[in-house]
């Protein structure tokens, strides 16, 4: 896993991902790396289900889509927000790749530091 609990989000990912709004106003974000929608059907649908309770709490959930296959429909997951990332810069800032790019999760918290992580499916 590239950040561990108590690691910084570096800022590339905190401007691309979180809003100035949403920082200033104290939000947490979920951030959910991932390859391609097909692969991650049950973990996007899993993360709108919660998202609305997210929502609630002060945590904005995104998918930081990778560029391998078909985009969701934003309708589909109305409490997700998709961050592209074709090229991958986003999952690179993060730190080393990891084995198969296996999706990633972390709860960032207001001020950018990571208090959640978890790689992968079972995860």
């Amino acid at each position: 896993m590239a950040l561990s609990v108590g690691d910084a989000v570096p800022p590339e990912v905190l401007k691309e991902c979180c809003s100035v709004q949403a920082q200033r106003a104290g939000k947490r974000a979920l951030l959910f790396f991932y390859e391609g929608d097909e692969a991650c059907a049950a973990e996007l649908a899993a993360l709108d289900e919660v998202g609305g309770e997210l929502f609630l709490r002060g945590c904005d959930v995104h998918a930081v889509r990778g560029g391998g296959g078909a985009a969701a429909a934003a309708l589909r997951y109305p409490f997700v927000t998709f961050v592209e990332d074709p090229s991958g810069e986003l999952r690179a800032a993060m730190g080393p790749a990891t084995a198969a790019q296996a999706p990633e999760s972390y709860l960032v918290d207001s001020i950018g530091t990571a208090v959640s992580c978890c790689v992968g499916i079972d995860g």
